[in-house]
C-alpha cells in the first residue's frame, strides 16, 4: 500500500469526529460489546471492598510493558519524567520530559483501555556556535491491551497491546498523520522473587511524511529486595528508530516501592551500550490506581 493509500485511510478515519470523540467511541464500542459477555455480566451484580494487599502491577518504569492488565472497574494513573544527556559528533544534547501519562483503564480481567503520551518535551542541543532549542508537548497514543493467557507451568503470561498515536503534539514534534503500534508482551515467575519479562514491538511512524517501521526488543529481570523494595535490570534494542537514526542499545537498573497498596514510586538510571554517541537518562516517577467512580469494584 503505498503513501497516499495510507494518507486516505487517515482522512476517512478523521471523519469520525475529534480525537477525542474517537477516543469516547473506543471506549463506548469496546464496552458495549463486553457488557455481553458472561465474564463482565459476573462483574456488575455487586460491589465489592477495596482490595488494596495484592501487588501493584504498572508499565513503569521500565521501557518493558506488563504482561498484566489493571482490575476491572478501576483505573491506574502512571506518571514520571526523564532528564537525557547525549554527546555526538555536532555537540551535547540534553532533553527533560515530563509527565509521561499513562492512564489505564480495566473493563475485564483480561482487557484495558489506555491513554498515553511522552507529554511535555524540552530539547536544548549545545555547540561552538551556541545552543538550540526545540520543545513542545507530543501526541496522544490511545489504546487496548488484552491478556491472551496467564501462565502456565513453563508457558510465560502473553498480552498484545494495540495502539494508535493521534497527531495532536505541537507542529515541530507531531507525526502529522495516525500511528498505529503493536506491542506483545510476555511474563515469567520463578521462585525465590525472581521474575523475566520482554517486548516485541513494532511501530509504523511517520518522518517528515514518509513512512518507516520501528522494531524494539526488550528482557527486564527482576527480583524482591528489602522492605518492599523491587529492583530490576533491563536490556533493550530500538532498531530503526528514524530516518537519520539507525538503532540503540540500552541497559537500565532501577528499583520500585509499593506503599500502602495503590501507591508506587520508582527511580532509574539507563546508559547506552556499545554506542558511538553515549547516552545517560535519569527517571523517576510514580503511579496510582482506585476505583472508578459509579462503578462496582472487582478482586482479580
Amino acid at each position: 500500500m503505498g503513501l497516499k493509500s495510507k494518507n486516505l485511510f487517515g482522512e476517512h478515519f478523521m471523519l469520525l469526529g475529534s480525537p477525542i470523540a474517537r477516543a469516547g467511541i473506543l471506549c463506548a464500542f469496546a464496552t458495549a460489546i463486553l457488557a455481553q459477555s458472561p465474564e463482565a455480566k459476573s462483574i456488575l451484580p455487586k460491589a465489592l471492598a477495596p482490595v488494596e494487599d495484592d501487588e501493584m502491577v504498572t508499565d513503569r518504569p521500565d521501557f518493558t510493558e506488563s504482561a498484566g492488565t489493571v482490575r476491572p472497574g478501576w483505573y491506574q494513573l502512571e506518571t514520571g519524567f526523564a532528564v537525557t544527556w547525549e554527546t555526538i559528533k555536532e555537540g551535547r544534547a540534553r532533553s527533560v520530559t515530563f509527565p509521561y501519562p499513562l492512564l489505564r483503564l480495566g473493563l475485564t480481567r483480561r482487557l484495558e483501555i489506555r491513554y498515553s503520551s511522552d507529554g511535555y518535551v524540552r530539547n536544548r542541543f549545545f555547540n561552538n556556535d551556541g545552543q538550540r532549542l526545540n520543545q513542545g508537548h507530543n501526541d496522544l497514543e490511545v489504546g487496548m491491551k488484552y491478556l491472551a493467557w496467564h501462565e502456565k507451568q513453563f508457558l510465560p503470561q502473553l498480552a498484545v497491546i494495540g495502539q494508535l498515536s493521534e497527531p495532536l503534539g505541537a507542529s515541530n514534534l507531531t507525526s502529522g498523520t495516525l500511528d498505529p503500534k503493536m506491542k506483545l508482551c510476555w511474563s515469567k515467575d520463578f521462585e525465590g522473587g525472581w521474575g523475566l519479562s520482554g517486548n516485541f514491538n513494532y511501530m509504523y511512524l511517520t518522518q517528515d511524511r514518509q513512512r518507516f517501521l520501528e522494531r524494539d526488543s526488550t528482557v527486564s529481570l527482576g527480583h524482591d529486595l528489602v522492605a518492599g523494595f523491587k529492583g530490576y535490570v533491563e536490556f533493550y534494542r530500538l532498531s530503526n528508530l528514524s530516518l537519520e537514526r539507525d538503532s540503540l542499545s540500552i541497559a537500565q537498573l532501577g528499583w520500585a516501592r509499593q506503599i500502602k497498596g495503590n501507591f508506587q514510586f520508582d527511580m532509574s538510571v539507563a546508559k547506552t551500550v556499545a554506542n558511538s554517541t553515549p547516552q545517560w537518562s535519569i527517571m523517576g516517577g510514580f503511579s496510582y490506581r482506585a476505583p472508578m467512580p459509579g462503578l462496582p469494584l472487582q478482586r482479580r
